[in-house]
């Protein structure tokens, strides 16, 4: 079964514990990543969440968390069952990370997606373009997670 993983990290000079709230921040995650309109946890909260994200298309679904390490990271797993068409005839499963870790006097922030795609070669064809489009989002939704960070510290 074809698979898919893209990983993209950010360095900044914040700590662990100022970045941590931002990006753990389930109902914010909209707030930072372009093609989402909204996120709204809608049952649990931190390790129990259950998220609903609704794309800028009008697209929803839903999405759980499957591991959460406090002050450290968290994975959602997507139901894909409940994905827009197009994304369901694409992806079998998908799942992201979220990490925070201390770099020295800083922290690396990461975002690290897992995926399992339909469609065998014509999937993997599908994918690549939008693989690429994904590093450059993601890259840009680490750092707007810092400057809302930095927002933040001067708000304290």
């Amino acid at each position: 079964m074809p698979h898919l993983q893209l990983e993209v990290s950010h360095r900044c000079d914040l700590p662990p514990a100022q970045l941590w709230p931002i990006i753990s921040d389930l109902d914010a995650y909209a707030d930072h990543a372009d093609g989402l309109a909204e996120t709204r946890v809608t049952d649990g909260s931190g390790p129990t969440a259950v998220r609903s994200c609704t794309d800028t298309r009008g697209g929803t679904w839903r999405e759980a968390v499957s591991e959460w390490v406090e002050g450290e990271r968290y994975t959602i797993t997507v139901d894909t069952d409940t994905y827009p068409a197009p994304l369901r005839a694409m992806f079998r499963a998908f799942r992201g990370t979220w990490s925070v870790e201390a770099d020295g006097d800083g922290s690396i922030v990461r975002m690290a997606f897992d995926a399992d795609i339909r469609g065998g070669a014509l999937g993997r064809a599908m994918v690549g373009p939008m693989k690429r489009k994904a590093e450059k989002d993601v890259a840009a939704t680490l750092r707007s997670y810092e400057h809302a960070a930095r927002e933040a510290e001067v708000d304290a």
